[in-house]
């Protein structure tokens, strides 16, 4: 095997994130050029991406691991019951709900 494969467990999930969400990014500004009201927004967006990369790699060299993304499900309260929904599957019938206070302890407050 090529010294340039990876196996999976020799990926860093937060490298190839980041470089998949700059070539994402990357291509929707070029898109958005064809369409001026849309490339401002695309800029602000790039921007933030950028900034994100570089707070979660300063918090990872203090030994902290943010990850790129979270999902976040508010509530277990669905009742659509879709074929091969993961949620299902992991919770327990005497799971409760987060509380509103607990859940709002574990977002970040916007800057004013």
């Amino acid at each position: 095997m090529p010294s340039s494969y990876k196996t999976n467990s020799e990926l860093d999930f937060g490298k190839v994130l980041n470089g998949s969400l700059n070539v994402f990014f990357k291509d929707a500004l070029r898109i958005a050029m064809a369409h001026p009201r849309q490339a401002a927004f695309f800029m602000q967006t790039l921007r933030w991406q950028r900034k994100a990369a570089k707070t979660r790699l300063n918090w990872d060299k203090k030994g902290v691991h943010v990850p790129p993304i979270i999902v976040l499900s508010v509530t277990s309260e669905c009742n659509l019951h879709c074929q091969g929904c993961y949620h299902q599957a992991l919770r327990s019938a005497s799971e409760s709900e987060m509380s509103d206070e607990r859940l709002d302890g574990l977002l970040p407050k916007p800057k004013n």
